[in-house]
């Protein structure tokens, strides 16, 4: 739905924010797709959406040997697009993929914080709903990251055709952080994601839920991922426990697991919690670490995250000793 984009001034075309790229600027590692949205919490609003919350973090973990993040999404001409694109420009993240859509508003959810965690209302046919590929492949410019982040509720609406014609432009392996909302999931969407999931991460009720819908369940988790691995080609499956810790699994058989971790005594929220483990993961995996190793350090990043309220922290030096923790050579870590 391309005509559903207002054209830039200077020609024919959908509309992103920027025109290009700065001289001897790195290809993207990660390519982070989906919503990008305010959160609306009863007091405050803040920019949010997985992808979003994801993005920020490895910007503000990684370094220049770690190449770049590359969020995709799209916003409305509207104050809450502009909000959006100024926290993302605050936090030193490119808006050279963020489309602008001229019909539909920029996204927001409704967080409702309740007893044991929180909740999200979020209402269909919001602009990141209406992502197209032809800007995306022509910021990539032939360039291909070496992952891409995607979840299922960006593919509720017409984005996910821009999702599968990126991964139809090139080899990249996924990252499917499922993230499960209320909404019923189509049955086409679940088994299209889970075979283009290299890495595979979710909780452990999205885990039972799948399992169900997939027709792979078992009583036993670890079974169960199994299952989904031998049956979809997924190499990984990563399950988060919240205070429980965390365990994977490969294609071989092979678990890790952390330990359990009581919740901070200062907790706040388990707004984006998720998000910042997904973050870790995929540092990880891009630096090479042991499997063990970014287990835990995701585990105690996420942990770190529920002692702010949101999912991503105002302050650049939330993140200075998780830096120097995670640029701490591994080479004699199991």
């Amino acid at each position: 739905m391309e005509s559903n984009r207002i054209p830039p001034s200077d020609g024919p075309g959908v509309s992103t924010i920027e025109e290009g790229r700065s001289a001897g600027d790195t290809r993207p590692t990660w390519l982070l797709f989906g919503e990008l949205l305010s959160d609306r919490f009863p007091d405050h609003e803040i920019a949010g959406g997985a992808p979003f919350n994801v993005a920020a973090h490895l910007a503000a973990l990684g370094d220049e040997q770690d190449g770049r993040p590359l969020l995709v999404s799209c916003v409305g001409h509207d104050a809450r697009g502009e909000f959006l694109l100024r926290r993302m420009r605050e936090l030193g993240l490119d808006t050279e993929a963020i489309q602008f859509d001229g019909y539909h508003a920029s996204g927001h959810a409704e967080i409702r914080l309740e007893a044991g965690g929180h909740r999200f209302v979020i209402d269909p046919e919001q602009a990141w709903d209406y992502i197209v590929a032809t800007p995306v492949l022509h910021v990539l410019d032939g360039r291909q990251p070496a992952w891409i982040y995607f979840g299922t509720l960006a593919q509720r609406g017409a984005s996910r055709e821009a999702l599968r014609s990126l991964f139809g432009a090139n080899g990249t392996p996924g990252f499917l952080d499922v993230n499960l909302r209320e909404e019923a999931i189509s049955h086409e969407v679940l088994e299209w994601s889970l075979g283009r999931a290299e890495v595979l991460k979710l909780n452990e009720d999205e885990l039972r839920r799948i399992a169900v819908l997939t027709g792979t369940g078992v009583r036993d988790p670890g079974a169960a991922a199994l299952r989904l691995i031998e049956r979809f080609g997924i190499g990984r499956v990563i399950v988060t426990r919240g205070e429980h810790g965390a365990w994977t699994v490969d294609c071989n058989a092979r678990f890790v697991a952390t330990e359990a971790e009581a919740a901070p005594e200062d907790f706040q929220d388990s707004v984006g919690a998720g998000d910042a483990f997904a973050a870790v993961c995929l540092l990880g995996l891009v630096r090479g670490w042991p499997t063990g190793l970014w287990l835990r350090r995701a585990n105690r990043f996420a942990r770190g995250i529920c002692r702010i309220r949101g999912a991503v922290p105002d302050s650049p030096a939330f993140y200075e000793a998780f830096r120097r923790e995670f640029s701490e050579s591994v080479e004699h870590i199991a």
